[in-house]
């Protein structure tokens, strides 16, 4: 019997235990099958298929758990689908059954009318499968007790009536950005009731100041002083106060030391190159990483491009991109276009990759595509989402 893909909304109890067994077996140890469980079998109801299950005759193969968002890319939204986790059963694996896998996804893709889904990979597996680097993972490193006093701050766990607050905070920091998630009310009930304990928002803290809230952050499972989520009131006075929650929250946790995932540029890193001794690192994998599949280039040409003063055409073999100055941009002025490579183009979208030759024809300055993209006013990636959901 050949191998089989189904697409569904809902496990049976038997199906469940399989796939938590299979990831399980897959990973090594319980991580990927524990927030499984917690984020989407424990009340969670999905009006799309949300799994992508790969059969070998009876038994299960593979497993793909797949989240429905909308980002913001550039000016406009797309509808996306986050991938993870994602596994082959080991005794299935390296006999090509990957390949019916991520067509299944390819298929629920088509099916829900996603422009683009992105995923994090392991370098090189991916790429054919046409997934490419998205963004950087970017991070602040820096001692807890370097911080000075902007005020007294109090900390307090997640709770219903806070909400409204952090989601006020979340959209003011997500429209800096492109790749930011338009987080709808049912976004936010999965996050903060199913979804608590779990690495995509993993025991979110609240920073209140004046009996305000100036900012939350969710810590890691496994790395408590690495913080995968951290959003704050953007002025200087709000961005100090939230980092005079950090510290306190290090102190009673025994934390010397902290990383929080965000991006050059963005408030926060501002703001601690300025007042405090911070370590920005920026891991930029060739084909690692935070990866991203462009289904419908058409869309991304006309609703995201092109609104951006700029113009998009593909080479009719779909390995070359020419970015040009659309007739219509006005003020903008700059280069007139540059080639690349697609497997740059998300990169590019997201804003945190330059240009890179695409070939011995391709003569584009490693500047013209920074030069483009500001002309555009296009805007910095989002980095500090867990896995941007």
């Amino acid at each position: 019997m050949k191998p089989t893909v189904q697409l569904r909304s809902s496990l049976t109890q038997s199906e469940r235990l399989q796939v938590i067994c299979l990831l399980d077996n897959a990973f090594g140890d319980n991580i990927f099958s524990s927030n499984t469980r917690t984020a989407f079998f424990s009340g969670y109801h999905s009006s799309f298929p949300n799994f992508v299950l790969l059969y070998s005759n009876h038994d299960l193969a593979g497993v793909a758990v797949i989240g429905k968002r909308s980002i913001r890319m550039m000016q406009t939204s797309l509808d996306a689908l986050t991938i993870g986790p994602l596994a082959i059963e080991p005794r299935f694996q390296k006999l090509g059954l990957s390949r019916l896998l991520m067509e299944g996804i390819d298929d629920l893709a088509a099916e829900l009318g996603a422009s683009v889904a992105y995923l994090v990979g392991t370098p090189g597996f991916y790429r054919r499968y046409k997934y490419y680097p998205l963004l950087s993972r970017s991070k602040l490193a820096f001692n807890t007790h370097d911080f000075y006093s902007m005020g007294k701050v109090k900390l307090h766990p997640f709770e219903e009536r806070y909400l409204p607050d952090m989601m006020n905070l979340f959209q003011q920091n997500s429209q800096l950005y492109s790749c930011a998630s338009s987080r709808t009310t049912d976004d936010w009930e999965w996050l903060t009731r199913y979804a608590r304990n779990t690495y995509y928002f993993f025991q979110p803290m609240l920073v209140i100041a004046n009996k305000q809230v100036v900012g939350y952050f969710c810590s890691d499972p496994r790395e408590p002083g690495r913080f995968r989520e951290s959003v704050h009131a953007i002025d200087k006075v709000g961005t100090g106060l939230f980092l005079n929650g950090i510290a306190e929250h290090s102190v009673r946790t025994n934390l010397s030391s902290v990383e929080i995932m965000t991006a050059a540029g963005s408030p926060l890193h501002k703001h601690l190159k300025l007042e405090g001794d911070a370590i920005f690192t920026e891991i930029i994998q060739s084909n690692g990483g935070q990866l991203m599949k462009i289904f419908d280039y058409d869309r991304i040409a006309t609703k995201v491009i092109s609104p951006a003063g700029l113009s998009l055409s593909i080479d009719s073999h779909g390995k070359q991109v020419t970015l040009a100055l659309s007739p219509s941009a006005g003020e903008l002025k700059g280069t007139p276009e540059t080639l690349f490579d697609i497997a740059y183009l998300p990169g590019v979208l997201s804003g945190y990759l330059s240009c890179h030759t695409a070939d011995g024809r391709g003569t584009a300055h490693p500047s013209q595509v920074d030069t483009l993209l500001r002309q555009a006013h296009l805007k910095s990636p989002f980095i500090y989402q867990g896995d941007n959901y």
